[in-house]
């Protein structure tokens, strides 16, 4: 419920700030970044690992990591510090936070292999995400994830991924979209129903209008108002 730009600035500042290293923390502020990626594991709990892109001055962030851990390795031919949970792409302006994100960004941008921007219809790995992400478009934030969080094991068979994207909103009203991607078009029209009663059923707890439901071959889009109590 915050209308001012400045105050939701150190609201996010408050709440954001204190997930960073100190190190990282005291070099950057939050008007430098342009876009964060944070990884959850498979319980939607935070691992720990966050990719930071944006306008970063690096000189400071290596003075501050290097009063704290003296020199920097190297992996795969990229700069890390912290025994790996740092590493540093100027060129791209990318900081890595997190042992697991940085060898996993590590070797997609090595190798080629392993992230999204890889992945084709020929690898399942990976490519019903990507389709979900690329048909629900940019957003001001974004989540995805290679299974269906449903309320019941069997209300979304065939679900393999699913992405929603917050689209716009103010004060009052949040415009968001999503993407269910099932295993055939058969899927996806039974996924549908149980789709829009789901959203239908939490009316209790959350006043949402639906915009639009329809399937897309084996997608299902979603598009939704979530009105906001006063």
């Amino acid at each position: 419920h915050i209308d001012d730009p400045e105050e939701w600035k150190e609201e996010w500042k408050k709440n954001f700030k204190p997930e960073l290293p100190d190190e990282i923390a005291d070099a950057i502020v939050i008007d430098d970044i342009t876009y964060i990626v944070r990884q959850n594991d498979a319980n939607g709990d935070w691992a720990g690992s966050l990719l930071l892109t944006g306008n970063f001055e690096f000189a400071d962030i290596r003075g501050s990591l290097d009063d704290a851990f003296e020199e920097a390795d190297e992996y795969r031919g990229f700069e890390v510090w912290d025994r790996r949970n740092v590493a540093l792409v100027e060129d791209r302006g990318i900081i890595i936070l997190g042992d697991e994100m940085v060898r996993g960004v590590m070797k997609a941008l090595d190798t080629g292999r392993g992230s999204l921007a890889a992945v084709t219809g020929d690898s399942r790995d990976g490519w019903e995400l990507k389709r979900a992400l690329d048909k629900a478009g940019e957003g001001m934030f974004t989540y995805g994830f290679t299974d269906c969080d449903t309320p019941s094991e069997d209300s979304l068979r065939g679900c393999k991924a699913v992405v929603g994207v917050i689209k716009s909103g103010d004060i009052d009203a949040t415009q968001m979209g999503f993407v269910f991607v099932f295993t055939s078009e058969r899927r996806a029209e039974s996924g549908l129903d149980s789709i829009e009663e789901t959203i239908l059923e939490s009316e209790e707890d959350i006043d949402a209008d639906i915009d639009l439901i329809e399937t897309d071959g084996d997608l299902v889009i979603v598009e939704t108002t979530i009105h906001h109590e006063p």
